[in-house]
């Protein structure tokens, strides 16, 4: 254990290397800056944007999936995407849940080997799923299925859920841990990391609309070599995450979340609820966000997509959403916030 320093005032202090935040090694030693966290802990970026990838190209081609390889309706495609996602939403919780148990990093291990089990069950599944071979495109259904193939399919996708679900909720947050709030210098670079973090989902989520997903949907099929190369993804973003297992910084896990549960509410209550209409803008913004990789990619099969001789996927609808975001952020992180910076000192 460090040993405490004596400040002028007489007063005990943390040693200059010691983080001030309360942070702690793989070991549960207080971290050492320098040896842990900062942006020598950006790996945890490249996880993120290889987790995104596959998810993203799983989530906008689902309804087509559902479609023409499950021979289901509109109706019955966009039920199956809906209640998928809302499962998403829901294993968020359940990731908040864990890590209050196991640690943040811990979850994080976890719910992506579940994404990297349901990834590798779904490819395995296709295999079942697309017969005959060039099935599974616009116009051109696959062959009825067993239950058990159907039902091999529907575990695969709902493991991803649970995987990314809780994945999504923890691995920011621990992101976020690698730097020292009590450092002005870490708590600025923190903020830009949170943005970056953003910014590798974001591209993840491109490269899956720009490459991959153009390649499913356009060609014969080729459904089976885009959810392998998904799971080569989530693998990858695995090893990616625990090759800097000993640079990490962890907080001490919280206990029950009942209990804080139970605090925030009471906080709420004593402020009049005035989180409650924030609360309630996210529900409409969130009904509106579930129609794009649903009824925008439904919109966009039927569209006429051909620019200059290159045809458009359907789900290149979503692209805009993606670049847009990302252009902001970028501007606002080098372009706004220097500027109020410099203002304020003014």
């Amino acid at each position: 254990m460090f040993e405490l320093q004596q400040s002028g005032n007489g007063e005990e202090g943390l040693p200059p290397a010691q983080t001030k935040d309360g942070s702690l090694d793989r070991y549960g030693k207080p971290a050492v800056r320098g040896r842990t966290g900062g942006w020598k802990s950006g790996l945890v970026l490249w996880s993120q944007g290889l987790v995104t990838l596959p998810f993203y190209v799983l989530e906008a081609s689902m309804v087509l999936f559902t479609k023409s390889v499950m021979r289901q309706t509109n109706a019955e495609a966009e039920s199956t995407f809906n209640l998928w996602m809302g499962t998403v939403y829901l294993c968020s919780l359940v990731g908040g849940f864990l890590s209050d148990y196991l640690g943040r990093f811990l979850t994080s291990i976890y719910a992506q080997a579940f994404l990297t089990v349901g990834f590798g069950l779904l490819s395995a599944s296709a295999h079942a799923l697309l017969k005959p071979h060039g099935c599974g495109v616009i116009g051109k259904l696959c062959d009825p299925h067993a239950p058990l193939e159907v039902s091999m399919f529907y575990i695969s996708i709902y493991l991803i859920a649970l995987g990314n679900g809780a994945c999504e909720s923890v691995l920011a947050t621990f992101a976020a841990d690698q730097f020292d709030e009590e450092d002005p210098a870490e708590k600025q670079s923190k903020t830009s990391f949170v943005w970056y973090f953003v910014i590798s989902s974001n591209i993840g989520c491109l490269i899956s609309m720009a490459l991959l997903v153009y390649t499913e949907t356009e060609s014969t099929g080729n459904w089976l070599p885009i959810f392998w190369i998904s799971t080569g993804c989530v693998i990858t973003a695995l090893v990616f995450l625990l090759s800097l297992t000993r640079r990490y910084r962890h907080f001490k896990p919280f206990g029950s979340p009942i209990s804080r549960i139970v605090q925030v509410i009471v906080a709420s209550l004593r402020n009049r609820l005035r989180l409650l209409p924030v609360w309630l803008c996210t529900v409409w913004s969130s009904v509106a966000f579930m129609q794009m990789p649903s009824l925008f990619t439904e919109q966009g099969a039927a569209m006429d997509r051909t620019i200059l001789h290159f045809r458009i996927p359907p789900i290149g609808m979503i692209a805009f959403d993606i670049i847009s975001t990302s252009t902001l952020i970028v501007f606002y992180d080098k372009l706004i916030v220097p500027l109020h910076i410099k203002l304020m000192k003014t």
